[in-house]
């Protein structure tokens, strides 16, 4: 238990308040970057690879926000992708791409956060029962998908 002196819940975020769209942004691309390769590490474990890829597109979508807006905290990526598309700046050579992607990116919400956290909870199935190496290969490909387009849509949006 911390004392009373001790940072507080939610204390961590203080510092987002100081980072520029384009720290912010540079950042969560590289956390994508890193969970696609530990993901594709743990593929001998599926649930684990699916796991850190459902974040990496969570992430990828998160760094595209950054470009226009401070990033809301949200584990659906679809929704997420929709705040950036509501920005006047949004990239418009970029919005046909964006509204395919949002569909897809959609799969990868806090449902299936959940389900590849706690696995099928009424079920009483595991993560490791519910989770083969194709859904972790095509969370993968979603992750790897989201990277590529949140590095074209920073490019233009920041400059790079």
């Amino acid at each position: 238990m911390e004392d009373a002196s001790g940072p507080g819940l939610g204390d961590h975020l203080e510092w987002r308040a100081s980072m520029t769209a384009r720290d912010e942004s540079e950042y969560r691309l590289r956390l994508v970057a890193d969970q696609i390769a530990r993901a594709r590490r743990a593929l001998g474990d599926p649930a684990t690879a699916a796991l850190l890829a459902r974040a990496a597109v969570e992430n990828a979508t998160k760094a595209i926000v950054a470009c226009f807006a401070s990033i809301a905290r949200s584990h659906e990526p679809g929704e997420l992708l929709e705040e950036a598309l509501a920005a006047r700046d949004f990239p418009a050579a970029l919005r046909a791409e964006a509204q395919v992607l949002r569909t897809s990116l959609a799969a990868y919400g806090a449902r299936r956060h959940i389900e590849l956290s706690y696995g099928d909870e009424r079920g009483h199935r595991l993560p490791s029962e519910i989770v083969d190496e194709a859904d972790a290969l095509a969370a993968i490909d979603a992750a790897e998908q989201a990277l590529g387009f949140a590095r074209r849509v920073r490019a233009l949006a920041l400059g790079g």
